[in-house]
């Protein structure tokens, strides 16, 4: 039976969870289901607290955070597909710890976009990921070009590469991550200078490394803790203080080459790093990247990690739990022999080596050595083995990790870690469902006073973000009663709101604190409300627990301020 958990947490945000099934595989059965499951995986990317994927056959797999657009896969706890095509090539996962961003390229040169929020992040952006307000909940094609080659998404930005070698930036520009001179943010793509020989791009929280044909690394945008390797950083204490704020240091606007070689082969820009191997299978480090360092402990220049010359491919994650401190950056390196090693935060054991401790050196992750691509998001990891098998750890707060796990209150764990690898299959078989466009987890912010203005809340979305009024939480009508699968009707000229699920009847006058609820076979009766339904900015409010309950769902309060109905 499929339960729909809808989950509040007080004051700040709304999830709405469905899923099918609560159990968890062991992690013997998910291997063989995953080994099994054909077409297997052919890249993955992790970010905040998502994961996406594309199979071997070209679909396109998302599952774990999001808010309200609830994007297809995204917010479910297992992978769920994204739509029914099957001519996927990458995928780029992105955003910060207030959004999820994705874009994607096909086989035929196209490239298209989605994310939440209606505003990226809380980086103080005025600018939308794309041109509508509210940021398209379903891929959609940037442009008609067909030509693009890569992609990259960042905190708050997209890079992308043409097949002429041209780098095309959009999104939020505060710290000049455009590399266009300006702090300008764009809507739409728009050209880094006129070269035409770019050859990969990683774009970071707020800065943008970038490879030329010619071996050499080039890097721009925010600079504060030395994350351009170009010698500079910002005022630390200043900064820390609160006194001064990026990018009114070392930020650069425009392209900047590090250093002078021309032997660099593969770059991750992080948040507060960033990392890179040479054609020597040397790989360096620099800003806060997770290594031990001398002094500051942070590095203004490319420094070698190591004395190895077999790296192989390197990835950079952020976790902005601990933003002032080196481990803030996680880091995940494949060596040539198939060996995964790992390095820097670890407080959801997202490095895999089965202890939540921290790290500053790469300490490798099991015996295993058939590892062949990674992605790390700063709190889970993602990695596929040379099978074609998925494997992810460390955070599950969001699902991200796959597993399938419920929150405590619909019978299984709450906010579960793993800091050892376990396999993720992609495959209906597992209880993911292949259901286009169906909301699995849904999360609103109501981020207090900062939402309200003269005490009304704000609407977002078209909504109203739910709010708690004299102890009772309210909600968007229609969004309650969709997600509780009743049928909702208004009517205008009685201000009078219904809710009929299946034999059960609801209904509330705007203003009234008196609601009824008829069901056949029952006396109908009246229940006194402590907060009546009403209207805010032209959109209707209810009462949550009232109308959850009268509709037969059970709603559970947790010790952590949260809100959990069960369907």
């Amino acid at each position: 039976m499929r339960k729909a958990v809808l989950s509040f947490l007080a004051g700040a945000c709304v999830i709405l969870w469905v899923c099918a099934g609560t159990g968890t595989a062991t992690a013997g059965t998910q291997a063989e289901r995953a080994r099994s499951a054909k077409p297997q995986v052919s890249q993955v990317s992790s970010e905040s607290a998502f994961t996406a994927a594309v199979k071997a056959d070209g679909t396109l797999w998302t599952w774990g955070y999001d808010q309200r657009a609830a994007q297809f896969g995204i917010n479910t706890f297992r992978p769920g597909q994204v739509g029914s095509d099957t001519n996927w090539s990458t995928v780029s996962a992105g955003g910060n710890q207030d959004s999820a961003v994705i874009a994607a390229l096909k086989k035929d040169g196209t490239l298209w976009t989605w994310s939440w929020p209606v505003q990226w992040g809380l980086w103080g952006l005025e600018m939308h990921l794309r041109g509508p307000i509210i940021a398209p909940m379903l891929p959609a094609q940037v442009g008609k070009d067909r030509d693009w080659a890569a992609v990259s998404v960042g905190g708050g930005h997209i890079a992308a590469l043409k097949k002429d070698g041209t780098l095309w930036i959009w999104g939020a520009n505060q710290h000049g991550q455009f590399g266009d001179g300006t702090t300008t943010a764009r809507t739409a793509p728009a050209q880094v200078g006129k070269d035409r020989d770019w050859a990969a791009v990683s774009a970071g929280t707020a800065h943008t490394a970038v490879l030329k044909r010619d071996g050499t690394l080039w890097t721009w945008g925010w600079n504060m803790y030395g994350q351009l390797g170009i010698g500079t950083a910002g005022d630390l204490r200043a900064f820390a203080s609160g006194t001064r704020y990026p990018p009114s240091d070392a930020d650069e606007h425009t392209p900047v080459q590090v250093g002078k070689d021309r032997d660099w082969a593969t770059v991750s820009a992080g948040s507060h790093g960033s990392a890179a191997i040479k054609t020597d299978g040397t790989l360096w480090a620099w800003g806060i990247h997770g290594i031990a360092a001398p002094g500051v402990g942070i590095q203004v220049r490319p420094a070698q990690v190591g004395k190895d010359r077999d790296w192989a491919s390197v990835s950079l994650g952020y976790n902005a739990s601990t933003f002032f401190r080196d481990e803030s950056e996680q880091a995940a390196a494949l060596k040539k022999d198939g060996t995964l090693w790992s390095w820097g935060g670890n407080q959801h054991g997202q490095l895999g080596d089965g202890t939540t401790a921290p790290r500053i050196v790469p300490a490798q992750v099991g015996k295993d050595r058939d590892w062949a691509a990674v992605s790390v998001s700063g709190a889970h990891t993602a990695a596929l083995k040379a099978d074609g098998t998925l494997w992810t750890w460390g955070s599950n707060s969001h699902g991200e990790l796959g597993e399938g796990t419920l929150p405590d209150g619909g019978g299984a764990r709450y906010s579960p870690a793993r800091n050892a690898p376990a396999p993720v299959s992609l495959a209906p078989d597992n209880g993911a469902e292949v259901r286009p466009g169906a909301p699995k987890m849904i999360r609103l912010y109501s981020w207090g006073p900062w939402w309200r203005t003269n005490d009304v809340p704000a609407i977002l979305g078209g909504e109203p973000v739910p709010f708690t009024e004299n102890g009772r939480t309210m909600v968007p009508l229609r969004f309650l009663g969709e997600q509780l699968g009743a049928v909702v009707r208004f009517d205008s000229a009685k201000k009078e709101v219904t809710f009929i699920k299946g034999t059960v009847t609801v209904r509330l006058r705007l203003g009234e604190k008196a609601a009824r609820i008829s069901q056949e076979g029952a006396v109908p009766r009246t229940v006194v409300l402590d907060v009546p339904a009403r209207a805010v900015r032209g959109r209707t409010v209810v009462p949550l627990r009232f109308v959850s309950e009268a509709l037969g769902a059970r709603v559970i309060y947790t010790k952590a301020g949260e809100i959990f109905v069960l369907q």
